[in-house]
């Protein structure tokens, strides 16, 4: 928990972007519309899906991200 919020200080996104962020995500839409709609780097999202899925926030889709 503490190694997810240290990172999401140093990224462009805020907590309440992550929350944001998992409902779209929930909703369906995909890792680039996602990257899109927060106009933040795909690096930034990749780093970000990944410490969701560890932590369990999200569960990969059948058909991936």
């Amino acid at each position: 928990e503490q190694k997810f919020n240290s990172k999401i200080k140093k990224s462009k996104l805020k907590e309440k972007d992550i929350d944001e962020i998992v409902k779209l995500y929930n909703l369906g839409k995909t890792q680039r519309e996602i990257t899109d709609i927060f106009e933040c780097s795909k690096t930034t999202t990749n780093k970000l899906f990944k410490e969701l899925f560890e932590t369990k926030k999200l569960k990969k889709r059948k058909n991936g991200i």
